[in-house]
C-alpha cells in the first residue's frame, strides 16, 4: 500500500449521511465545468474567445483521424447505430486484452454509473470524499443510502486508504465508488492501495466501481490500472470505467465504456436504451483505439504543461503582495486543485475570472470543499489546461461584461457561506501567462476592496 496516500486511520471516522444540502438527486449540484456556451452568451462572444480552465480535456485537442473519420461517416447519420454498440465493445475487449463478454458500451461512463446502480441495485452506497458528485447522484436516483466519507487530507494532500478498509469493515455497504486519479484532488493511488481497496470490498461483499476516466493521461497508464485485478482474479465484485471524452476531448460525442463481470454486465444492458451511442462516436471511439502515437504525446504535453502552470501558481504565491492567495496541490492527471487564502472565495474568483473570459472551476458543489463541509470551510478552484483553439482568442471588450452572469455556474449549498478551493484544467503553457496575470489582477483586487460577490 502506498504510504504516500495513507495518513493515520485511528482517529475517529465521520459518516456524513445524506448531508445537508446533498439530501435528494435534486439538492445536488451537478455542475461540471465545461459551460462554454453559457459563458459565450452572457459575455457576448464567441465560444472560442473563451479560455476554458474549468473542464478537464484534452488541450490538444480531437486527434486529426479521429476528425477525419467523423466527416467520412456523416452520411451513416440516416441509419440507427449498431444496438449496444458491439462491434465497439469487441474493439475495446481486444484492446485491453479482456472478454468481449466484459465490455459495455455507453453515451459516457456518467450514463454507466446510473445504469450500473440500476443493474445492481445496491441499499447502501459508500463514498470516499471529496469526489465526482454523479456517484451520489445516482445512488440516490436509485433510493440507495449513501455515505460520504472524508478522506483527503487538505495538509498533506494524501488519501487515507486505511480509513476506507475501516469504515467497510464496521458497516456494511453494498457499493462502493473510488475515482483514481481522483476527480478533484488530482491523487493516484497506486496498484497496491487499490488492491487494498478491493481486497477490503472482497472481504465485505461490496461491489467496487473503480472510475478510472482520467488515468489516460498519466504515463504507463495500462500498468497502473486496476484491469490487473480483473485478468488476474476472479473479480465478480469489480467494475472499471473509463471515457473517451476526457483523454480525447470529445465531450460532445458522450461515449465511455465498462468491465466488469458478464454477469453484472447484461444486467446493465438490459435496463438501457440499445441505441444510446450514436454512429459517429461509435466510428469516432473504434480509430481512437488506433491512436497510440497521440496518447504518449498526450501524456507528454500533459506533464509539461502541469509543471509549468504549478510552477507559475507557486511563484505567484511568493509575490509579496499576493503571498498565500493561491496555493496547488500536486497532481497526477490533466488538473490541479488549488486552495485559497484568507478573504478570497472560489466563486468571487471565478466571477472575477469570467469577467476576462477565463472560467475555472469553483469547488463549492463538491462535498468537504465547501464550507459547510469541515472547520476549515471550501477554499478550492480546480483549474484545466487550454487547447489550441485558445491561443488565437481575442478578449471581449470587458466593459460591456456582466461578471455575475459570466460564470454560467451553478453554485452548491456551501457558495454562499465562501468555498476555497478551485480546480484548474491542465492546458497549454501558452495560455499559462494570461490565466496567472488575471488570477494575480483579481487576488488583489479581492484583497484591497474586500469585495464579495456572494
Amino acid at each position: 500500500m502506498d504510504s504516500a496516500n495513507s495518513v493515520n486511520s485511528k482517529a475517529p471516522i465521520q459518516l456524513d449521511q445524506d448531508r445537508a444540502g446533498f439530501a435528494s438527486p435534486a439538492g445536488i449540484p451537478s455542475d461540471h465545468g465545461g459551460r462554454i456556451w453559457e459563458a459565450a452568451l452572457n459575455l457576448g462572444v464567441r465560444p472560442d474567445e473563451i479560455l476554458d480552465y474549468s473542464a478537464n480535456l484534452n488541450p490538444l485537442g480531437p486527434p486529426p483521424g479521429v476528425l477525419r473519420v467523423i466527416e467520412e461517416h456523416l452520411g451513416e447519420i440516416v441509419h440507427y447505430p449498431e444496438p449496444f454498440s458491439s462491434t465497439l465493445a469487441r474493439a475495446i475487449a481486444s484492446h485491453r486484452d479482456v472478454s468481449p463478454s466484459m465490455v459495455v458500451v455507453g453515451n459516457g461512463a456518467s450514463e454507466l454509473i446510473y445504469s450500473i446502480v440500476r443493474a445492481i441495485r445496491p441499499k447502501t452506497v459508500l463514498i470516499p470524499s471529496p469526489t465526482f458528485s454523479e456517484y451520489q447522484r445516482a445512488a440516490l436516483v436509485s433510493s440507495a443510502k449513501t455515505d460520504l466519507i472524508p478522506v483527503w487530507d487538505a495538509e498533506t494532500a494524501r488519501i487515507d486508504v486505511g480509513t476506507i478498509a475501516q469504515v467497510l469493515r464496521r458497516k456494511h455497504y453494498d457499493m462502493l465508488f473510488l475515482c483514481n486519479p481522483n476527480n478533484p484532488t488530482g491523487n493516484l493511488l497506486d496498484p497496491d492501495s487499490v488492491r487494498f481497496i478491493w481486497e477490503a470490498c472482497v472481504e465485505a461483499k461490496t461491489y467496487m466501481i473503480l472510475d478510472e476516466s482520467f488515468l489516460g493521461f498519466v504515463d504507463n497508464a495500462e500498468a497502473l490500472s486496476g484491469l490487473a485485478l480483473l485478468r488476474s482474479k476472479k473479480a465478480e465484485n469489480l467494475v472499471i470505467l473509463d471515457s473517451f471524452t476526457k483523454l480525447f476531448s470529445l465531450p460532445g460525442l458522450r461515449l465511455g465504456y465498462a468491465i466488469g463481470d458478464p454477469k453484472v454486465l447484461v444486467a446493465v444492458n438490459a435496463g438501457r436504451d440499445p441505441w444510446s451511442v450514436n454512429r459517429l462516436a461509435q466510428v469516432a471511439a473504434i480509430r481512437c483505439l488506433e491512436e497510440t502515437g497521440y496518447v504518449l504525446q498526450t501524456q507528454k504535453t500533459i506533464a509539461a504543461a502541469r509543471s509549468d502552470l504549478i510552477g507559475r501558481l507557486r511563484r505567484l504565491d511568493e509575490t509579496v503582495d499576493i503571498a498565500g492567495a493561491i496555493r496547488p496541490f500536486d497532481s497526477a492527471p490533466n488538473f490541479i486543485l488549488c486552495r485559497l487564502g484568507d478573504g478570497i472565495t472560489s466563486r468571487d474568483l471565478a466571477t472575477l475570472t469570467a469577467k476576462e473570459g477565463i472560467l475555472i472551476r469553483d469547488c463549492s458543489t463538491f462535498p468537504y470543499l465547501g464550507t459547510s463541509a469541515g472547520p476549515d470551510g471550501p477554499k478550492g478552484v480546480s483549474l484545466a489546461i487550454p487547447s489550441r483553439l485558445d491561443k488565437q482568442r481575442t478578449m471581449a471588450d470587458k466593459n460591456k461584461l456582466n461578471p455575475l452572469a459570466a460564470c454560467g455556474v451553478a453554485y452548491g449549498p456551501g457558495a454562499a457561506e465562501g468555498c476555497r478551493f478551485i480546480r484548474l484544467a491542465v492546458r497549454l503553457p501558452a495560455d499559462n501567462e494570461r490565466l496567472v496575470a488575471v488570477l494575480a489582477q483579481a487576488v488583489r483586487y479581492l484583497r484591497a476592496t474586500r469585495r464579495s460577490f456572494v
